[in-house]
């Protein structure tokens, strides 16, 4: 029998020597046995120190972590003349008093906040600086060494911003986003690397968004862009860990949306139902205080990391409708006023993904700008050039700016080509609108005076029975609660009935929350039907679903 086995598991090859399986069966199962005890030991004492060691330990870490002294230290802000960059470069040079080096593509605008820092006794200096250019980079970091001796952290905080819908953003911008939000940031970090692993000191910082965590309509440049820079960061802290260089501290920072001036001049308002567009100084103050505590990662404002970890626990329903309720996206706030060259279909395409290069030859298109942007604020963003930033000019948002009837610009709005553009809001005009919010239907009504009263009159009951139970429940206080007691032990089939029209009563409630969900009504509103629905049931649900045909029989 042995033999035969052996036969079997021979592999013979000429010029090879034989390779024999152990067929020993019962030695496999007895250690694929102790292969499974020893995961599921390995497993529970993992979550033992988990639950008694690590997490105490976190805990502890976040109870003490206390801002580190960067007094002389040098720190680089890269897209550092505008915005959290420069709010950033202000609050390390005057309040910290560290030596700040600002690199920026926009010279003159760097060496501007450099020259207001230093007037307030601040020590800093400005480099012009494109981070999708190595060789710049390293020209800069020997300039910033010469200067400052060495460099103890680095800031990546140079981005761009493009909106629009997928189809509609060029080649040339998807291009130029990710050269600059993800290839400069590798660049920025591969220069200043090998001198921070030298030493085994130094802190990365990278400036990423609450949008490396969420994708969004007329996000498809920014979003992937943002999403790459939280992979960078991951991949770099794993590394210095298993590298064994602890001491590089890597910091990667999630702000919600910022009235940063590359924000506010493209023509769109980031909304959301309970978390605010912060201010600049608002978010560069919890960034610097997350640097200087070397957290591993800051949400800002610290509480939108509940979206991030409920949105691993949801399904396709629950995250769609959860997005309605939070309400987190772009708003365009600008309209298509005039094409300057009509015959081109690509120009409509324009509306909102404007601040790439673009002028009349081009067929761009003009924009009414939102009165609440500032008119002198410079759309360059950190790391974007002039000429790729230029805007076709706009007008103010107002009666007075709109096209008179029967001028140029209301006759170039009005041509057959374009005749759906005039009113939309928002880009590709001419086939694609936005679907309506779903507050756009609040449709609630009860049924006549007697649905209203019973409505009362059992509504009432049932904030009696949660406050005062023992009116009801009691078998010795009343004669109602005498009543539901003989009820329910004498006759027992009657109150089978009660309970199923109690069930039943649910299922319409139910029923009527799922024709709310098809009408697209607010969440307030289904809940008022529910509640309706489930105290006086068929009334209620008739009133609804009357309603429901009838819109389903106009959109028909």
């Amino acid at each position: 029998m042995t033999d035969k086995a052996d036969e079997q598991c021979e592999t013979r090859d000429e010029g090879k020597p034989s390779t024999r399986c152990d067929l020993n069966i019962p030695n496999a199962k007895m250690g694929s046995h102790k292969e499974k005890e020893g995961k599921i030991v390995a497993s529970l004492s993992f979550f033992l120190n988990l639950l008694l060691v690590y997490l105490p330990k976190d805990i502890w870490r976040y109870w003490t972590l206390k801002e580190k002294n960067v007094e002389g230290q040098t720190v680089v802000i890269t897209g550092g003349a505008s915005g959290i960059g420069q709010r950033m470069a202000e609050i390390f040079a005057l309040d910290k008093k560290a030596n700040v080096a600002i690199l920026d593509i926009d010279l003159k605008k760097a060496t501007e906040v450099a020259n207001d820092i230093k007037a307030k006794g601040g020590k800093a200096e400005a480099f012009r600086c494109d981070v999708t250019c190595t060789k710049a980079l390293e020209a800069c970091y020997e300039e910033i060494k010469v200067k400052f001796n060495k460099v103890d952290i680095i800031i990546c905080n140079a981005a761009i911003l493009y909106f629009g819908h997928t189809m509609e953003l060029t080649n040339e911008q998807l291009q130029r986003s990710f050269n600059v939000n993800v290839m400069g940031v590798l660049n920025t970090i591969r220069t200043f690397l090998p001198d921070f692993e030298a030493r085994n000191q130094g802190q990365i910082v990278c400036m990423s968004s609450i949008c490396g965590y969420f994708g969004e309509t007329y996000g498809m440049a920014y979003c992937p862009s943002k999403f790459a820079v939280r992979g960078i960061m991951e991949s770099i802290r794993c590394e210095m860990m298993d590298r064994g260089l602890d001491g590089i501290k890597c910091t990667t920072l999630y702000p919600f949306f910022v009235r940063t001036p590359m924000i506010l001049d493209m023509g769109m308002r980031p909304t959301s139902r309970f978390i605010p567009f912060m201010s600049v100084n608002r978010c560069a103050t919890a960034a610097v205080n997350a640097i200087l505590k070397e957290e591993s990662q800051r949400f800002i404002p610290g509480y939108i990391c509940i979206m991030t970890m409920a949105k691993n626990l949801m399904g396709h329903h629950f995250t769609i409708q959860a997005r309605r309720f939070m309400n987190c996206r772009y708003v365009p706030t600008t309209i298509l006023t005039k094409v300057v060259n009509p015959g081109e279909t690509q120009s409509i395409a324009s509306t909102i993904s404007s601040q790439l290069s673009m002028d009349s030859e081009a067929g761009a298109v003009k924009t009414e700008a939102n009165p609440n942007s500032p008119a002198d604020r410079n759309p360059v963003s950190p790391g974007l050039s002039n000429a790729d930033a230029t805007l076709p000019p706009s007008k103010p948002n107002t009666p007075d700016a709109l096209p008179k009837p029967g001028s140029a610009d209301q006759n170039l709005t009005t041509q057959p080509s374009n005749l759906e553009a005039k009113s939309q809001v928002g880009p590709n005009a001419l086939n694609r609108s936005l679907k309506p919010s779903p507050e756009a239907n609040n449709y609630y009504e009860t049924p006549e005076i007697i649905g209203t009263i019973v409505t009362i009159f059992c509504a009432a009951g049932l904030l009696a029975i949660i406050y005062k139970p023992d009116l009801f429940f009691a078998v010795n206080m009343g004669k109602l609660s005498q009543f539901l007691y003989t009820l329910g032990a004498e006759y027992n089939f009657y109150f089978g009935i009660l309970l199923l029209t109690a069930f039943i009563h649910v299922c319409e409630a139910i029923t009527a929350l799922y024709i709310c969900h098809a009408l697209d009504t607010t969440h307030v509103c289904g809940a008022k039907w529910f509640c309706q629905t489930l105290i006086i049931g068929v009334p209620s649900l008739g009133r609804l679903w009357t309603h429901y045909r009838k819109v389903r029989k106009v959109e028909q």
